[in-house]
């Protein structure tokens, strides 16, 4: 257990939920880094780690309470794409941050949440020159949160949708898509059908609330028409699918309620493996 006084001095030096650690070589969490991570630090690229527990836990005075503290490993992004950001991705991700007033971008892996003893992960020190821009960490816990809450889908719609793959990639990589944060279903019933019942349909492409109003205006005029047609064209082929509605929605009108209703799709085949870049395993490390 340690002192009130100890506890605010982690505060003062700015220890809260999405802070952000520097890793040397010389760290004592250097060896608990994946190995990926670790070759980047050796090649001189900058390395942070970024705790995600609440901040009530993460300066809790009693280590044997809480021992432990879950990190986000990530990265100086140097190949900035658009299919990975947004959180769209469920296996990498590319954010913004700002660092010394200029906004960069970091990268990270679902794969590399890190579970740390938090008695050695309180002796680094934060780093004052990297904060997150609006909704910026939000959207990183989310992502984090969506490995373990994600909703699986009945098999049988999956396998609906397979059937189009190739088609559906198409939409994913229209430059207005680009643009989304997300796309959200709504199937009834959200249950396991027979071939020859069918599923009703209703989708929400969804807009990052950084969007001003202009800008979602302009979106929904020019570019939400756009993605209608196009993911029309790609699913009414479909035996059994009957399409109700496509639309677009901004995250600020995205509420609770919707979100019971509509489920977020996951793009998996937005993968971070390609043909000249193979899947990189994932390590556990406590």
């Amino acid at each position: 257990m340690v002192t009130v006084e100890e506890r605010d001095g982690w505060l003062t030096s700015g220890w809260k939920r999405g802070a952000f650690v520097k890793i040397e070589e010389q760290s004592c969490l250097f060896n608990k880094l994946p190995s990926l991570a670790r070759e980047m630090v050796l090649q001189g690229q900058e390395v942070y780690l970024v705790p995600v527990l609440n901040d009530c836990a993460l300066v809790n005075q009693c280590f044997t309470t809480e021992p432990w503290v879950h990190a986000l490993v990530c990265w100086t992004c140097n190949d900035k794409k658009d299919d990975l950001l947004f959180a769209k991705n469920p296996r990498k991700y590319q954010f913004p941050v700002i660092y010394d007033g200029e906004e960069i971008y970091l990268e990270a892996l679902a794969t590399n949440v890190l579970t740390l003893e938090r008695q050695s992960f309180l002796q680094l020190t934060p780093l004052t020159k990297i904060s997150w821009p609006k909704f910026g960490l939000d959207r990183v816990l989310n992502w984090v949160a969506e490995r373990f809450v994600t909703p699986t889908f009945p098999d049988s719609w999956n396998k609906r949708l397979k059937t189009r793959e190739k088609n559906l990639k198409k939409v994913w990589k229209l430059d207005s898509f680009a643009k989304c944060s997300g796309i959200y279903f709504r199937i009834e019933p959200f249950d396991e059908l027979p071939e020859d019942k069918e599923y009703k349909l209703w989708v929400y492409f969804c807009l990052p609330a950084e969007m001003s109003s202009a800008e979602y205006r302009n979106f929904n005029s020019n570019e939400t028409p756009i993605l209608r047609e196009r993911l029309k064209a790609a699913l009414s082929p479909i035996p059994n699918l009957k399409i109700q509605d496509i639309d677009s929605i901004s995250e600020e009108s995205f509420t609770k309620k919707l979100e019971r209703q509509y489920k977020r799709w996951i793009l998996e085949y937005y993968s971070y493996s390609s043909p000249d870049e193979p899947e990189i395993p994932a390590e556990f490390v406590i």
